[in-house]
């Protein structure tokens, strides 16, 4: 049995698609830019909100990374939880890996603020002993340093650790920490993406991740 289950947030645990395509949406049109279909905001989600930001620019419109970053910060912290909601079967998850004695973090590249709204009103209750956003210093997954801190914080050896995402980025981070590795189905990146990541597993429902975190 693992000692410990890291999560990504976006993805993985919560659907925060809607809440973040209306904020970039409402950002690129207030710049007079075009915006972008749900579908397409899958696409670009998953490396933090600059890079989010940039992968919205139009080509050749650098200039506007600033201002663009500024407004969707300012509006996405304010309408973050609004339409954002757990995926099915995860908070059952997260309490039955509680009950196991199981610790339990979060590891996003959203920024920390962010991140601990996001977690205080779609997760009200649910016990983290660890909650990491984005934060100045710390390089973004899959820079493996907000893991390694995580870890020293909650004196886990790697070999105890499972890390749960949805992501190739997210499997190159548990990777680079030398954890095993679960991707996740529901997320925003398809199967065969997953598998080109080479995770230790994927999970289609959270029964098979804590059925990977307790074996």
């Amino acid at each position: 049995m693992k000692k410990l289950c890291v999560f990504d947030l976006d993805g993985t645990i919560v659907n925060s698609l809607p809440d973040i395509s209306a904020a970039m949406t409402a950002a690129l049109t207030e710049l007079g830019l075009p915006a972008f279909s749900v579908a397409e905001y899958r696409r670009k989600v998953g490396n933090g909100a600059r890079v989010l930001c940039r992968r919205c620019l139009p080509e050749g419109r650098e200039d506007l990374l600033e201002p663009l970053l500024k407004r969707y910060d300012d509006l996405y912290i304010h309408h973050c939880a609004e339409r954002t909601v757990p995926f099915a079967g995860m908070p059952e998850l997260l309490q039955a890996l509680h009950d196991h004695g199981v610790l339990t973090a979060v590891i996003s590249n959203k920024p920390h603020a962010q991140t601990l709204e996001v977690v205080a009103h779609v997760l009200p209750g649910v016990p983290f002993d660890l909650v990491f956003g984005q934060r100045e210093g710390v390089p973004l997954k899959p820079a493996p340093d907000a893991l390694r801190e995580v870890l020293r914080a909650l004196r886990t050896a790697p070999g105890d650790v499972l890390y749960v995402g949805d992501s190739p980025v997210d499997i190159q981070f548990g990777q680079a920490a030398e954890v095993e590795t679960c991707a996740v189905t529901w997320g925003y990146r398809d199967r065969a993406e997953l598998g080109a990541a080479h995770p230790d597993c994927v999970a289609d429902t959270p029964d098979e991740v804590l059925r990977r975190a307790l074996r």
